[in-house]
């Protein structure tokens, strides 16, 4: 099983499966920032094999100081897809008022039954650095 994408999205759409407002960046007004909605999309690919119950995860990584600031996750049930040779599902996380303290890199680090399978990077930038 491994994750074949991982990305930010402001919207997730299903049938079919439609990202709208995908980024890797997004402005703060002042720190310790609050951010209202995050959410993050991915799919994960497996083998008939690999369906079933399984872990997910999300940790947050401020990239300054090399520290965990975040975490969600829980079970995920891969369906069996006997119609397709590569089977695929998507999953999204949202992250509500997530709290970013400072500007600079945050990693976030998927995880499939404990082992790292993406990172996706969002850079966070002060809106004093844009005049």
């Amino acid at each position: 099983m491994h994750c074949a994408a991982l990305l930010f999205t402001q919207q997730v759409t299903n049938e079919p499966t439609t990202l709208k407002g995908v980024y890797d960046q997004i402005t703060a007004p002042t720190f310790p920032a609050t951010v209202p909605e995050l959410t993050i999309w991915a799919r994960l690919m497996y083998s008939a094999e690999e369906a079933g119950l399984h872990n997910v995860g999300v940790t947050i990584w401020d990239m300054l100081n090399g520290e965990q600031i975040g975490t969600s996750g829980g079970p995920i049930d891969l369906p069996r897809r006997p119609e397709r040779g590569h089977p695929s599902n998507d999953i999204t996380f949202n992250v509500s008022n997530g709290q970013i303290p400072h500007a600079g890199e945050y990693e976030f680090r998927l995880s499939l039954d404990g082992e790292t399978a993406g990172s996706v990077w969002l850079t966070v930038i002060g809106a004093s650095a844009l005049n």
